[in-house]
């Protein structure tokens, strides 16, 4: 039978005799608290090493207690705020009531209580004389007994033996996470060795490890648990390889996730919302069908009708060729949407005049300016000014956008995305929320044919296209072209290409069958 030894010492750094650390009064636990219980600790490394002796010739040893406090788990997490240095006090001294037997099998000295409450535990420094396992079975038989559990987050308190050197840092931006990140030094440790050290700690999800790879990452089913394991065997020697813990946050995927979620569930249908806006001119004066048919009383629609008016009268009157040919597009545009329409003449032969006449007898058109794009002097102004145009709101910055996945990209694969690729694909991401909003008009206005009006079919006009041949911007021709033949091949949308270029014909040409 074991004998138990009833503690009954002179605690050496005080000098207080201490009749047993459990049974000692509050009185006395208040007295010899700063010998007991440490102070709290900022940035600083925990270097006490585990059965260890001292000069009397005791061995020293650490264990990890945890859920005493709420882990904290984010930035935002404003749980930890309650946990005040006086509330660690009292919460560290009723763990040590509850948490350590009244008597031992052998020598036991309590060296120090350690607080990590970011982690959510404490550490119990302790001397012994004797055999560990059996200070150990006695203290896990007396949670067992008396069945502590948290306030937090109702679960049973655990014990642990520290068997390497743990690293408690206050790091703002590193929080407990599932995910713990292992670094062999020496030889790389296969699975099962793996599980058969870390397993005791709690369920495991997943364990990736390969074979002469310096690193493995084992995915805990719970925080607690994954914190547990690296605080214990963070710096310890399995099998003769050293080991060290940190936590594995994918803070960056996990962002641009957030931002990929955000972009397709809340901020699409909101450019499709504007993009719709700026083809039908539902809230513009000068393109509302709907104010200019109040008639009655004073309204901003008059006002509308008197700047026209004003403007009609500054513009010449277009020549009888124009207006033949004005009649000749506007027949084309009748019709249902099967090829290109191109206005092709050199600069000052009035196709800008013909273009300002043809819109306003239509319902709903865009304008895309060439010109405007090509003389941007970087990608990144040029698709802003590109979303602009086809009234794309709220914008992004591509240029963050960009870099933010550039640096996801190269530390993945090892590679950066070129700058011209990526700015041709936000490019083509244009074109598909305005081809997002084509498709929301067909399916929201009256397709019928009016032998009177122009029919309702969405128009895009492209103007000076191939003007500026010398651009750095070159890809945009091409793509729009593509564009504008898918388009035209759904019969979706009216696409009119004016350009002062002579090659417009042949560029187009290689593309779909279009009018001129």
């Amino acid at each position: 039978m074991l004998g138990l030894y009833q503690k009954s010492i002179i605690n050496p750094k005080s000098g207080l005799l201490l009749n047993s650390v459990l049974k000692t009064s509050l009185t006395n636990i208040q007295l010899n608290s700063k010998t007991l219980i440490n102070k709290p600790f900022i940035q600083k490394q925990l270097r006490f090493e585990s059965s260890s002796a001292d000069n009397n010739g005791l061995k020293e040893n650490v264990l990890w207690f945890d859920n005493v406090f709420p882990l904290k788990i984010s930035r935002f997490d404003f749980r930890n705020l309650f946990i005040t240095k006086g509330r660690q006090i009292r919460m560290m001294e009723n763990a040590k009531k509850r948490f350590l037997p009244s008597a031992f099998p052998s020598y036991f000295e309590l060296n120090g209580i350690e607080p990590s409450v970011k982690e959510g535990g404490i550490f119990v420094r302790y001397s012994y004389n004797g055999d560990k396992d059996e200070i150990l079975k006695a203290i896990r038989d007396n949670l067992l007994e008396k069945n502590p559990w948290s306030i937090c987050n109702g679960r049973k308190v655990r014990v642990f033996e520290v068997e390497g050197v743990p690293f408690v840092e206050d790091v703002d931006s590193i929080y407990p996470s599932t995910r713990l990140l292992i670094d062999f030094k020496g030889q790389s440790l296969d699975r099962e060795t793996l599980f058969r050290h870390f397993r005791k700690f709690g369920p495991i999800v997943e364990i990736s490890s390969k074979k002469n790879d310096d690193k493995a990452r084992i995915i805990f089913k719970s925080r607690r648990s994954a914190t547990s394991a690296k605080i214990c065997l963070n710096d310890c020697v399995i099998d003769g390889t050293k080991i060290t813990i940190q936590y594995d946050n994918l803070t960056l995927p996990i962002a641009v996730g957030g931002i990929i979620i955000l972009g397709y569930y809340v901020l699409d249908p909101i450019r499709i919302f504007f993009v719709v806006n700026k083809f039908t001119g539902r809230y513009n004066f000068y393109k509302s069908k709907r104010l200019r048919r109040r008639k009655v009383g004073w309204n901003p629609a008059m006002l509308v009708k008197l700047l026209e008016k004003s403007h009609d009268d500054d513009e010449k009157k277009l020549t009888e060729e124009q207006e033949e040919n004005l009649q000749q597009i506007e027949s084309y545009l009748k019709e249902n949407p099967e090829t290109f329409i191109l206005i092709n003449g050199p600069s000052g032969s009035g196709k800008t005049a013909l273009v300002q006449e043809l819109i306003k007898d239509i319902n709903n058109y865009v304008i895309i300016d060439c010109e405007a794009l090509a003389m941007q002097p970087d990608s990144s102004k040029m698709l802003s000014n590109f979303a602009s145009q086809i009234g794309v709101f709220p914008t992004v910055s591509t240029g963050v956008i960009s870099n933010l996945f550039d640096t996801l990209l190269m530390n993945s694969l090892g590679q950066k995305n070129s700058s011209a690729s990526n700015s041709q694909s936000k490019f083509n991401e244009i074109l598909e929320l305005l081809s997002i909003a084509i498709n929301k008009i067909n399916q929201n206005i009256n397709l019928k044919n009016d032998d009177k009006n122009i029919n309702n079919h969405p128009v895009i006009i492209i103007k000076d296209y191939l003007g500026k041949e010398k651009s750095k911007h070159q890809f945009i021709y091409e793509h729009l072209a593509e564009w504008a033949a898918t388009i035209t091949e759904l019969q979706a949308a009216h696409v009119i290409f004016v350009s002062p270029n002579n090659a417009a014909l042949k560029k187009l040409s290689n593309n779909n069958i279009f009018s001129k």
